[in-house]
């Protein structure tokens, strides 16, 4: 009776470290997968302050090229450049082709960006 008392704990004692084992590698597999989390957080921060500093560049350049502009063609300027390149001056005058095409273009951008 007490042999097989003795059976059953060791038993019991087999499945609690086998148990046991499968928890530590699951917790091995669980940190590893944090720490690409990590890697992955910080690239994406990386990569955040990447953008906006091209934004502010970008913005940078906007407002030197339209005080460019405006010194070289005056106040107007839009107004001239749309009249010697034939844009319409309004949303409504825009051929829907164009629009359609515009969108596209930036639906394929914002899908480049994710």
């Amino acid at each position: 009776m007490a042999h097989s008392r003795a059976a059953d704990k060791l038993s019991t004692l087999h499945e609690r470290h086998t148990t046991i084992e499968v928890l530590r590698e699951e917790n091995r597999a669980l940190e590893r997968r944090a720490a690409s989390a990590d890697e992955l957080r910080e690239t994406v921060v990386r990569l955040d302050a990447e953008v906006n500093a091209a934004r502010a560049e970008r913005e940078a350049w906007c407002a030197i090229f339209f005080s460019l502009c405006v010194l070289r063609f005056g106040a107007n300027f839009i107004e001239v450049f749309r009249e010697k390149s034939g844009v319409p001056g309004t949303a409504a005058a825009t051929p829907i082709s164009i629009t359609q095409g515009l969108s596209v273009r930036r639906l394929g951008h914002t899908h480049l960006l994710e």
